[in-house]
């Protein structure tokens, strides 16, 4: 009877051992199993990251091209207005010269009808002067 209780005590001794190992390999597949499940979890959340990561790089980019083209506008618009004032300027400073060109030309005609006057004055007053003499000499 001992015997067969030490027999029966080691069947079911070595049966508990069975299921502690079934029950180890299922627990070793399970930890595996959640693992590989975190794993994937974790990939699925990096690459969310990323994506995000790269959604916010590109925007920052945007905003920074956008800013520089402002910059830029900016920078050709006073370029044209500073053409718009050199043309400005060219355009009265010709004007200017060309109403002194045109004054100075009035000056000089005036100058010349005057000297022709005086021109003439003078030898109108030379002439009558050697008239004067040739009279005094004739007397």
């Amino acid at each position: 009877l001992m015997l067969i209780s030490h027999q029966k005590s080691i069947e079911q001794l070595q049966e508990t051992l069975r299921q502690k190992l079934l029950s180890d390999d299922n627990w070793k597949e399970k930890i595996e199993a959640e693992l590989a499940k975190e794993r994937a979890q974790h990939l699925v959340e990096f690459e969310e990251q990323a994506l995000l990561f790269k959604e916010e790089t590109k925007l920052q980019l945007d905003i920074e091209k956008e800013k520089h083209q402002d910059i830029i506008q900016k920078y050709k618009k006073e370029k044209e207005e500073l053409q718009m004032k050199i043309s400005d300027l060219i355009t009265g400073a010709t004007r200017d010269l060309r109403q002194e060109v045109t004054a100075l030309r009035e000056k000089l005609h005036e100058s010349h009808i005057r000297y022709t006057e005086e021109s003439e004055s003078k030898e109108k007053e030379i002439e009558n002067l050697k008239n004067l003499v040739a009279e005094f000499e004739s007397r």
